[in-house]
This record gives structure tokens, C-alpha cells and sequence, in this order.
């Protein structure tokens, strides 16, 4: 199976599922999986990608039978879900602890693969021990489901307090960040990284402390099998160069510093980084274009929000930490160290990448020229 015979499968398995979906039918992913073959892997990235685009447009949630029992917990409301699992707010009845339960969806309990995504999502946060981290509490299996429970955040996420133009003010905003890039070091200390940092997976709680959550997307070299870097994951809006099919060298922790600079820019300037009428659109942004300079706060934030959203890695801050310095040290009124590329340097780059074009040019072309004028028989091999 040719690359692009792979991907059209793929498209067609999707477009199914989808329709499946938006019918009313049962659609398990595993209906797909022998069709799918090797390519298996790739569809269930597709499918936690096109669960979080159709997010963004906020569908109303399939009708469900609430509240319910589901073993020890008494399920209260179904808040979020991907293509693996549904997130639910919950009561443990023994211990009167309200959590936020994520259950594998039905129909993938006998799916080797698909159950290992699930679950990594619960080891990574487990292992990215933090308190801006969300809590994971407790994993188990009822009705043949598994599940996993995590500490619910009372609060709203970053992205509400956009829309409803209630961001923090601009220093207590950086020192949130902050906090957030520093879970995100840890997570990456441990070999991790979340791949999919934007306002609505940030929230604050009722103290006003911000907290990473949603791993679905997280990467961790441990589980580095079961990922692929060619697929697009991520949400659009947020997403780095390298996350785009055929671009960049690969995910790294310094996708997630582009992740946590899209947010501090979308805070800031009430939008994200690039908009665009369709998918491929704001991709095509994401990998050429450059985002406005934000005119509207301290210089030393726009600093900040353009180094993190460089678009060669190697540009960027180097690390979550890095990145966490200079926002501390903007919240406390003190000297930021990062600075974007200059444009005189993206110019000179492209000049140099232009006249190794030229020069590479005029060397064949020389080359040829020189071969082609030798006389016939001029190379050869003498006889003893």
C-alpha cells in the first residue's frame, strides 16, 4: 500500500466513523482495525485529532442516562471526551469525593492498542508528579471498562476567561504561566511531552492556581511506539511547525514551550496566533507565516510570546524552565533574557540559503560543461 493510497484509507475510514457517529449508530474504532491493518495506529491518532476539532465548535453531547452507578461512583455529568474516552464528574460514594472520572469508551475494552493509549494518559500524569499537574487518584476496571479518576478542577479554563474577557492582569497571568511551564519541565524531565498546551487545557481553580491537564495527546518515550510522528496531532490553533505532516524534525519538549507561547499570546491579544477558514489554512500559516507582534502590552511580553513561537525549534527557548525564568522575572518586574530572531538574521538566513543554491547551481552546471567538452576515450585504463 502506497503512502497516499494509506492516507485516503484513512480519510475513508474517518469519514466513516463520523458518520456512524453523527447517525445514532454504534461506531467502535475496532470495526476498522482489520481494513486498517499496520495503518490501525494512524486512524486512532486521526480519531483524537478529529474529536478535538469538533471541540472547537462545542457539539452538544450525546443524550446519556445521568446520574448513574458505575461501581464504587455515582457518575453526575458527562463534561469532555476524545476518541478514547469520556470524562465524567463523579462522587467515590465511599470516600464523598467528588473526582473527574475518564472512562474507555464501550466497544474498545477489547483493543490491545487502544487500551494501551488510554492508559498512558493516567501513567505519564502519574509520573509527572506537580502541583500545577492534575492529581491522578486511583485506575480500575468496571463493567468491563476500564477507567481512571483525577482530581476535579472546580475552576474555569484559561479559554473561558478569554471569551469572556476576564484574563488575569498581565503579571498575574505570567506568573501563572510560569507555574504551567514549570509542570511542563517536569513532565519532560520524565521523558514526556504533552503536545497539546492551549487555554483550554489550563485551568485555574478556585484559588486562582493555574493547572495543566488533558494528556491525551502526551507523548512519553517509554510509549514512543505507539506514536507517529507524521500524523498532525494537535489542536490547529496551537499546534508548531513540527507537528505538521513532513515539517520540522520531529515533536520535542520545545513543541511544548510553542504550545504554552500560543497560549500567553492568545491571553494577551484576545485571539490565537493564526486564524484561518479552514484546516488547511491555519496550517499553512502555521508553517510560513509569522504572527503580528503584540502592540498592546510591555515589550518584554512580546518578547516572550514571539521566542516561543519561532518557528525553527532551535530558535526557541531551549527548555519549559528557560521559558518559566522569563516569565517569573517579567511578573517581578525584572529584565527578560529571551529575544526572538530578528528579521535582519531571517533575512541573511534566507540570503545564504539562496546563494548555497546558486553556487551549488553553477558548480553542476561547471561540472557538466567540463565533462562534456573531454574527448571521447580521454579516461582510460592502460594496458600492460
Amino acid at each position: 500500500m502506497t503512502e497516499l493510497h494509506a492516507e485516503e484509507l484513512i480519510a475513508i475510514c474517518l469519514s466513516e466513523f463520523r458518520r456512524k457517529r453523527d447517525t445514532g449508530e454504534p461506531a467502535s474504532p475496532g470495526e476498522w482495525r482489520d481494513r486498517l491493518g499496520e495503518r490501525y495506529g494512524e486512524f486512532l491518532d486521526a480519531l483524537e485529532v478529529d474529536a478535538m476539532l469538533s471541540e472547537l465548535i462545542e457539539p452538544v453531547p450525546a443524550r446519556e442516562e445521568l446520574p448513574r452507578h458505575f461501581g464504587e461512583y455515582l457518575l453526575l455529568e458527562r463534561v469532555g471526551g476524545g476518541a478514547m474516552g469520556i470524562v465524567y464528574e463523579a462522587v467515590h460514594q465511599g470516600l464523598n469525593r467528588r473526582v473527574a472520572l475518564k472512562i474507555l469508551r464501550a466497544g474498545l475494552e477489547g483493543d490491545p492498542e487502544a487500551l494501551e493509549r488510554f492508559l498512558r494518559e493516567a501513567r505519564i500524569c502519574a509520573k509527572a508528579k506537580h502541583p500545577n499537574v492534575v492529581t491522578i487518584y486511583d485506575a480500575g476496571q468496571t463493567e468491563g471498562r476500564p477507567w481512571y479518576s483525577m482530581g476535579l478542577l472546580p475552576g474555569r479554563s484559561l479559554r473561558d476567561l478569554i471569551r469572556e474577557d476576564r484574563v488575569p492582569p498581565l503579571t498575574v497571568l505570567c506568573a501563572g504561566l510560569a507555574d504551567v511551564a514549570d509542570a511542563l519541565e517536569a513532565l519532560h524531565r520524565v521523558g514526556g511531552v504533552h503536545r497539546d498546551v492551549k487555554p483550554g487545557n489550563i485551568v485555574l481553580d478556585e484559588m486562582g492556581k493555574m493547572v495543566l491537564a488533558d494528556f491525551g495527546l502526551a507523548r512519553c518515550d517509554l510509549y514512543r511506539s505507539l506514536t507517529l510522528s507524521s500524523q498532525a496531532m494537535g489542536t490547529p490553533l496551537y499546534m508548531s511547525p513540527e507537528q505538521v505532516p513532513g515539517c520540522g524534525n520531529g515533536v520535542d519538549a520545545r513543541t511544548d514551550v510553542y504550545g504554552l507561547g500560543a497560549t500567553l499570546y492568545e491571553a494577551v491579544a484576545g485571539r490565537p496566533p493564526f486564524r484561518g477558514a479552514s484546516f488547511e489554512a491555519i496550517l499553512a500559516q502555521v508553517v510560513a507565516a509569522r504572527p503580528t507582534p503584540l502592540t498592546t502590552v510591555p515589550q518584554a511580553v512580546n518578547r516572550i510570546a514571539l521566542k516561543a513561537l519561532e518557528k525553527r525549534q532551535a530558535d526557541r527557548y531551549p527548555s519549559a524552565a528557560a521559558m518559566r525564568d522569563d516569565l517569573r522575572a517579567f511578573a517581578a518586574g525584572l529584565p527578560v533574557v529571551g529575544r526572538p530572531v530578528p528579521p535582519v538574521c531571517r533575512a541573511l538566513r534566507r540570503c545564504r540559503l539562496a546563494l548555497a543554491a546558486a553556487a551549488a547551481v553553477l558548480l553542476l552546471t561547471g561540472v557538466y560543461w567540463f565533462l562534456s567538452s573531454r574527448e571521447p576515450g580521454y579516461l582510460f585504463i592502460e594496458s600492460k
